[in-house]
């Protein structure tokens, strides 16, 4: 989960590391009202840190606590169960607080159409008046790793059809890694272990099933309004107005079919998508009247998805770099040979529900 502030260089010299940035000092304040709810930061952020690398005269690659947050936002780990968490400092104000708490309320938190990230706990912040911190689950971003084959694709296309939120851009929606990585990775570099001194490694979304989708960043969001008016958000929309009223539903509608093109076309070799275009066409007609619902279009491409055999749903998609005809016909032979093995030979990884 990610901001779209920049981060302190990774490469900042070691001196620059030694001592907190303003926005980790305001971590470090929190640290004790953290630790009584039951969430510990790591090492960097507790009292009388001392770096590491300096302590022990250890390089700086091997020292966890040189890496530097990539956001204001940090993590943390559940002292009850170990699991890593997300902590988000947003005003007492925020949709996303009464969002959050209406959509992760026992009725409808495990109902398997909903996709919104679950709220753990809401703090107050001791730091900011009027401040709360929430605590959401550490999910991965969207794409790493990235769908191997057709089937993996459409997965994420059905998941992300089944909930609202009014700024649907790609950016917004993570994925549950904890089964793809069950011995976590660290927070602030996604390809490293927990320690951050090993890589995390690079497994396959096949290796696991009930693989979950989620939508996150609820600041815009609306709760009930049939109507509503707003220019914000990370995907361009026809309808967007401070002064004229639309439907933020049919505005999610046409968010989505943007983003299915604008995420998967770059990702893969050109052609590997085309049967997915008929559906990004459907919804994102300019005028909202024209666009279908998103029960209608998730009733498209569930058609869609009937219509293509299972040899087209476990086709490999080539990624957007050239491949001779001998490495393509390689890599299609290995991908349905470990497409095979892991849907009908091996134990697919899975875990519970987020909670």
């Amino acid at each position: 989960m990610t901001s779209a502030v920049s981060p302190p260089s990774l490469e900042t010299p070691s001196q620059g590391k030694e001592e907190l940035f303003e926005t980790e000092k305001q971590w470090l304040s929190r640290y004790e009202v953290l630790k009584a709810h039951g969430y510990i930061l790591r090492p960097r952020y507790r009292p009388g840190w001392v770096a590491s690398w300096k302590a022990e005269n250890l390089p700086l690659f091997k020292c966890e606590d040189s890496v530097l947050p990539l956001a204001p936002h940090l993590d943390a780990e559940r002292i009850s169960d170990g699991q890593q968490v997300f902590l988000k400092a947003v005003p007492k104000s925020s949709p996303e607080v009464e969002i959050g708490k209406y959509l992760s309320s026992p009725e409808l938190r495990h109902n398997p159409r909903n996709h919104s990230i679950p709220l753990f706990d809401v703090l107050d912040d001791p730091v900011v008046p009027g401040g709360v911190i929430l605590v959401l689950p550490l999910l991965r971003l969207l794409g790493e790793p990235l769908p191997d084959s057709v089937r993996e694709a459409l997965e994420i296309v059905e998941q992300t059809l089944e909930i609202a939120h009014r700024d649907c851009a790609f950016d917004n929606i993570l994925m549950d890694g904890r089964a793809l990585f069950p011995n976590g990775w660290h927070p602030q570099t996604f390809l490293a272990t927990r320690d951050a001194l090993d890589s995390a490694g690079r497994p396959a979304l096949r290796e696991v099933r009930d693989l979950r989708y989620y939508f996150i960043d609820f600041g815009l969001s609306t709760h009930g309004e049939s109507m509503t008016l707003g220019e914000d958000g990370q995907e361009e929309a026809p309808e967007l107005s401070l002064t004229v009223p639309y439907d933020p539903y049919k505005l999610d509608v046409y968010i989505l079919g943007k983003a299915y093109a604008r995420f998967f076309l770059p990702r893969f070799a050109r052609g590997e998508f085309t049967f997915l275009m008929p559906l990004v066409a459907y919804m994102t007609p300019k005028l909202p009247p024209e666009r279908p619902t998103a029960e209608q279009a998730l009733e498209r491409f569930k058609e869609l998805r009937a219509s293509l055999p299972e040899a087209e749903l476990s086709r490999r998609l080539r990624p957007p770099q050239a491949e001779s005809t001998i490495d393509r016909i390689r890599n299609d032979a290995w991908h349905r040979f470990s497409d095979y093995r892991w849907n009908h030979w091996k134990t697919k990884r899975a875990v519970g529900p987020l909670e």
